[in-house]
């Protein structure tokens, strides 16, 4: 088989390939969307039923055009040019290939970091960010398909400039799928047909067609004075005899005796000059050894090149891709942070993660516990329910709530109840009240009503404002007047708690 009809097979399985499923993309384990070669070409993507438009993938455009431009390569001129023409085009179209698909893969971190770059000002830019970051893409058959076409293009054409041809088939499966014998006007039009009788690749598919030709013989003397070793002649088979051939008709021995001139020149041609792209130094000796064209080990150098750079561009991508993840990532977001490192917990900058994590951690609680509110040590709580600080904020808790508690509560005046009325001897009254938990001294207040303006005197000078360590308290009141007392409640850590309701009295003493 012509290396060059397996690179145009090779090319077409990569044609295909490009409008088979290429990528799928995933949230959090969901797929909500894939896309074919095409689609990535042209940057067209279907999600939640909507067409959106991802923007031109300039790689695959060019992995496209060069696919189709080898392979119309393939149709038409030289052999070698062909070929030739064919391995530039699949090299391009590979690298194109690799670099388009890892364009794709950069998409969501490169949308995710502009997005972070609002984020000081946005926060819906910021939740976007971080949302676009746990984005991931992951290829599909149809992307391998069209890699494994193109490498067998660029392998293929590597051997068609190289001289050598795919392995012939055997006899018994040439029988089997090509029974039919061809006859010998078409031994003579295949030789004729000849676009460079000093093509190995030609010689060789006319030896497939023609292994015991008339033409044969000279085709193989070509092939040896190329240096490419011919395609063995068959053994000889036993023919059946039950049917005598048919005698050979005038028109026949007519062609023989036109086109024996011909091959005695072919003959001569084959030994007098030298292939077309030998070199002339390859001549310069009757000893000299014969040149192949370009070694093999040169194409699969070409080829390992294209994979190093290959490998080292993949090495880079990932490196960009995950300098674009860690700086798209909020600092100053637990989730987002815990996010990034379920995604690259082994990654370059998880450690840096785990870091600004920690550091955050610290921040929320010095924060929540300078406030001494209960509600953001609670939230602190919600955030990093594992931290190490969880034991104190549930104390902090805990005293936040007591104190809270202590200040919405007030202790229960008992002497001088409201409306009581004092005719005892003397000044002194004593003033009681019933114990608050948690209080450890009182503080006492007594206002004066004054009967001409008929208003309770809220000057500082004319009120009574004494502190008790116990539940109780004696004053010297003003006779004939009537007053109002209240108590409230002083904690250890200097809290106060609500004052009682105020009780009147009247002292006639």
């Amino acid at each position: 088989m012509n290396s060059i009809v397996g690179v145009r097979i090779a090319k077409f399985v990569a044609l295909f390939g490009f409008f088979l499923p290429w990528a799928v993309f995933s949230c959090s384990g969901q797929e909500f969307a894939t896309m074919s070669g095409v689609d990535v070409a042209i940057g067209h993507i279907h999600v939640n039923g909507q067409d959106q438009n991802a923007g031109l993938n300039l790689f695959i455009i060019v992995a496209i055009i060069a696919t189709v431009l080898g392979l119309i390569s393939s149709f038409g001129g030289e052999a070698k040019d062909e070929a030739r023409g064919a391995l530039i085009a699949a090299i391009i179209a590979l690298l194109a290939t690799f670099a388009g698909m890892m364009w794709l893969k950069g998409s969501p971190e490169r949308a995710a970091r502009e997005q972070a770059e609002q984020r000081n000002s946005n926060y819906n830019a910021q939740m976007n960010a971080s949302v676009l970051a746990m984005i991931q893409i992951k290829e599909q058959p149809g992307y391998f398909i069209t890699l494994l076409g193109l490498t067998g293009a660029a392998a293929l054409s590597g051997m068609a400039l190289n001289g050598q041809s795919l392995p012939q088939l055997p006899d018994s499966v040439t029988e089997q799928f090509l029974p039919a014998r061809r006859k010998p006007e078409d031994d003579i039009a295949d030789w004729d047909r000849l676009r460079d009788k000093d093509n190995p690749d030609e010689l060789q598919e006319y030896l497939l067609r023609h292994p015991n030709g008339r033409f044969a013989e000279l085709a193989r003397m070509k092939l040896e004075r190329m240096g490419v070793d011919p395609l063995p002649a068959p053994s000889p088979r036993q023919e059946p005899s039950a049917v005598s051939p048919e005698p050979a008709s005038a028109a026949q021995h007519e062609l023989e005796n036109h086109q024996r001139p011909a091959v005695a020149a072919e003959m001569s041609h084959a030994f007098d000059a030298p292939p077309p792209f030998a070199r002339s130094e390859d001549y310069a000796f009757d000893d000299a050894p014969t040149r192949k064209g370009p070694p093999i080990a040169l194409i699969g150098a070409g080829l390992a090149v294209c994979v190093i750079g290959a490998a080292g561009f993949f090495w880079w991508q990932q490196t960009e891709t995950e300098r674009h993840s860690w700086e798209a990532v909020s600092h100053t977001d637990s989730a987002a942070l815990r996010s990034y490192l379920s995604e690259h917990g082994a990654g370059p900058y998880a450690n840096d993660a785990r870091a600004a994590l920690a550091q955050l951690e610290e921040q929320r609680f010095n924060a929540a516990r300078a406030s001494s509110d209960a509600y953001a040590m609670q939230a602190f709580l919600d955030e990093f329910p594992t931290s190490a600080h969880a034991q104190d904020a549930r104390t902090l808790i805990g005293q936040v709530q007591a104190q809270n508690e202590f200040r919405s509560s007030a202790p229960s005046p008992l002497t001088p109840a409201n409306g009581a009325i004092l005719d005892g001897s003397g000044q002194q009254a004593t003033f009681t009240w019933a114990t608050l938990p948690g209080a450890v001294r009182y503080i006492v207040e007594i206002e004066v009503y004054d009967p001409a303006t008929e208003q309770w005197v809220e000057d500082p000078a004319s009120v009574l404002r004494a502190e008790a360590s116990g539940e109780s308290y004696n004053a010297n009141l003003p006779s004939a007047q009537v007053e109002r007392w209240r108590v409230q409640g002083i904690d250890q850590s200097g809290n106060a708690s609500a004052f009682s309701d105020w009780a009147q009295f009247e002292n006639k003493q």
